[in-house]
């Protein structure tokens, strides 16, 4: 299979000139978009999952988790 010549661009110049920048005439309302745009949401108080501080820890479970550890035989 042959695939055919293409003919070289002239790349000389670019393809189409670059437009300058032109700020706007109309004068700023002082208003940028986001502000425009955003939408306020109520804040949410989440639930806290810290356990209380008062909260005993029950020690007859590690006591057993211990004596079964340290005497069961290997």
């Amino acid at each position: 299979m042959e695939y055919r010549q293409w003919e070289g661009a002239d790349r000389s110049r670019p393809a189409a000139p670059k437009a300058a920048y032109e700020p706007s005439a109309a004068p700023f309302e002082g208003l940028a978009t986001y502000q425009r745009d955003y939408i306020s949401h109520p804040m949410s108080v989440t639930r806290s999952l810290k356990p209380v501080s008062d909260t005993k820890m029950c020690l007859e479970s590690l006591e057993y988790y211990y004596y079964y550890y340290y005497t069961a035989p290997v």
